[in-house]
């Protein structure tokens, strides 16, 4: 009896034994994912979406809901780190050997650093332009303050002076 998990829309795919958890059999392959925690379900990064093959792994906990919310069971979200293949779907109900495959989708990783880069770049480009980065320089409208009774023109009481 073999598990595999396959890469949705790529060839790899990788061979797992129950127990496994998906990080490890992406880390254990050189499959970059994203993780800052380590595997213990504290940052959130490592999410992926499994396309097919759900039932060979174990149901959703409750510390991949803190991060993925309620829908995650409906979309098909899990926390690779916490997605781990069951021992109960890797021996076959029937006895018979039989081969188990994971489809799995993981997000692209993004680059923080080189996001760093860009948007130092883009505000050196804007110094040089002379435009400050941030907020309008435009200059802000008087606050007006209001209080009941009061309307928002003032008006023109008998002695000239305005009021209500």
């Amino acid at each position: 009896m073999t598990v595999r998990v396959r890469l949705d829309r790529s060839d790899r795919v990788f061979e797992a034994k129950p127990g496994d958890d998906l990080l490890e059999v992406f880390q254990s392959n050189g499959e970059p994912i994203a993780t800052s925690c380590g595997g213990v379900a504290l940052c959130g990064l490592c999410r992926v979406t499994i396309v097919s093959g759900a039932a060979a792994l174990v149901p959703i906990k409750a510390q991949e809901l803190v991060h993925l919310g309620n829908v995650a069971k409906v979309v098909g979200l899990r926390l690779a780190c916490q997605a781990q293949v069951s021992p109960v779907a890797a021996s076959a109900e029937t006895g018979a050997a039989t081969d188990i495959e994971i489809v799995v989708r993981i997000p692209e990783i993004d680059d923080v650093e080189q996001r760093k880069r860009k948007k130092a770049e883009r505000s050196r480009q804007e110094h040089r332009a002379g435009s400050a980065p941030g907020p309008s320089s435009a200059p802000r409208p008087a606050r007006i303050e209001w209080r009941p009774g009061r309307t928002s023109e003032p008006q023109k009481g008998g002695d000239g002076k305005g009021g209500t």
